[in-house]
């Protein structure tokens, strides 16, 4: 199997703030679908703390503590298709830190060559190749080709826990490895279900050095076709960090009594005597991930 980012959502282009005005809260609270959370699902409610959202409002941005965020000394994200708003965004308030973006699916080239495709199967087909062109342009600014020193580099290969082409295929382990900081490393990870795999190593990891990732933010998919690999992998997560923050992405409709797939933060905070958050999405940090339809809302009471 392979692990890759392969988004087949629509992505918002707005801006990236979380400013939203009172009425818009209004609207945006209106305009919910709600699941009462479950009694086997209640040890999800997040922790009460400081919170921001990193990368665009909608899909592709995340919500994590920013004490993680000043902790950081590199970034590594795993899965990035069209879209790496967060990683811009979380480089821009990191200025300075190391970085490793990881997809097969994703950078310049294969943007580039998308565009011409499009191009040369219909001259007709402006929109197509103009927007994989732009994409293949934003690429340049994630990581520049030019930079002294290389602190940000893009690995276009699967990340699998074992290794099977080394032409197409890098470990995890081998990612971090090519990064010099022995702590601070924030990760994503959205490879469309390879967390599952890819889990249990991140696990070890941070069990063997306890200050090696200073936050990690996954997005878990097929949750409840999955449910007990995902019950077993978050309370092992939990052994080590807090859930800061939980939000149901509405692209999957689920027809369980749990959201398919859920974006989940998870930090290295102090939770002892911390009251938890009963009701989610929260106000001026959450965003549907697809705006044409109602946002999910998840009640712990």
């Amino acid at each position: 199997f392979f692990f890759s980012s392969r988004r087949r959502h629509t992505r918002l282009q707005g801006d990236w703030s979380s400013d939203v005005c009172s009425s818009d809260l209004k609207t945006e609270r209106e305009n919910m679908s709600e699941f009462v959370v479950p009694k086997r699902f209640r040890y999800l409610a997040p922790i009460e703390t400081e919170l921001v959202r990193v990368g665009r409002n909608g899909d592709g941005g995340y919500v994590i503590s920013p004490e993680s965020l000043e902790k950081t000394e590199a970034l590594v994200s795993l899965g990035l298709s069209t879209d790496w708003s967060f990683d811009t965004d979380f480089l821009n308030r990191r200025r300075g830190i190391h970085y490793r973006g990881v997809d097969r699916s994703s950078g310049f080239l294969v943007h580039l060559v998308a565009g011409m495709r499009a191009f040369l199967k219909s001259p007709l087909s402006y929109a197509a190749a103009g927007n994989s062109l732009s994409v293949a342009s934003r690429f340049l600014l994630l990581v520049p080709p030019l930079q002294m020193p290389r602190r940000r580099r893009f690995l276009r290969k699967w990340v699998r826990p074992i290794v099977v082409d080394k032409k197409r295929d890098i470990s995890l382990s081998d990612v971090l490895h090519s990064i010099p900081v022995m702590s601070g490393v924030f990760l994503k990870i959205d490879i469309e279900g390879g967390e599952y795999e890819l889990l249990p190593e991140v696990l070890s990891i941070a069990a063997r050095n306890d200050n090696y990732f200073s936050g990690i933010c996954v997005e878990f998919h097929d949750v409840t076709n999955r449910e007990a690999e995902f019950h077993r992998l978050v309370q092992q997560l939990q052994s080590i960090f807090a859930i800061v923050h939980v939000h149901a992405n509405n692209f999957v409709t689920s027809d369980s009594d749990f959201p398919i797939v859920v974006e989940m933060s998870f930090a290295k905070v102090n939770s002892a005597q911390t009251s938890t958050i009963r009701r989610l999405p929260r106000p001026g940090l959450d965003f549907p991930n697809n705006p044409s339809i109602p946002e999910i809302e998840l009640s712990f009471e």
